[in-house]
């Protein structure tokens, strides 16, 4: 996984604690009023298709539009839209064909959507509501789980940092370590044995 991707599937999970610890935070746009999209291309789109209608409630029938083969559907509580390009998923067909009045010829195409989508998108309208499933979300560098820390917790523990801050106190212990709480023990650990060697000198 690249850490670009990395970066962003820890962002949605931390974002979904927040969202959690937080009832009374408002809640995204996009994904909720408006479907969050996701574009598929290449080799992998039909399978990547699949896996996300799997995922899926209700999904809406295919259906093209402004150049693309878009599927609409909601993840649980998440409105997303799959959008993929006809022309690497789907087949063309011809309709018809006609000359004009200078005597070329013109073809009347359509696409043909993969009945592995229609198929799959109809199997997930008539299988009812997936169950929510609920996963721990755990730290990317030492592997521990984070818990949500609602908004109060945070700012007694940003208040209680602030009065505890010297101006000899060490930078680079807390830029080794997650913001979960193993990893902040170890900090405030690490913190303190280097505030004892500073006394000591």
């Amino acid at each position: 996984m690249s850490t670009d991707r990395a970066a962003f599937t820890a962002g949605l999970r931390r974002l979904a604690d927040l969202l959690d610890a937080n009832p009374d935070m408002g809640l995204p746009f996009d994904g909720r009023a408006v479907p969050m999209s996701i574009y598929l291309d290449g080799d992998t789109a039909t399978t990547s298709a699949l896996a996300l209608i799997a995922a899926m409630n209700e999904p809406a029938k295919p259906v093209i539009e402004s150049n693309f083969l878009k599927i609409d559907g909601r993840v649980h509580g998440l409105r997303v839209e799959i959008c993929l390009k006809p022309r690497e998923v789907c087949e063309k067909r011809i309709n018809a064909a006609y000359r004009d009045s200078q005597g070329v010829q013109h073809e009347v195409t359509e696409w043909v959507i993969p009945p592995a989508l229609t198929e799959a998108v109809e199997a997930r309208r008539t299988a009812g509501p997936l169950p929510v499933l609920h996963h721990p979300t755990y730290c990317g560098e030492c592997g521990h789980d984070i818990r949500p820390v609602p908004m109060t917790d945070i700012q007694r523990v940003l208040d209680r940092h602030a009065a505890e801050v010297t101006a000899d106190e060490p930078d680079e212990p807390h830029d080794q370590y997650c913001d979960c709480r193993d990893c902040a023990d170890r900090a405030r650990a690490a913190f303190r044995a280097a505030k004892r060697e500073a006394d000591r000198g």
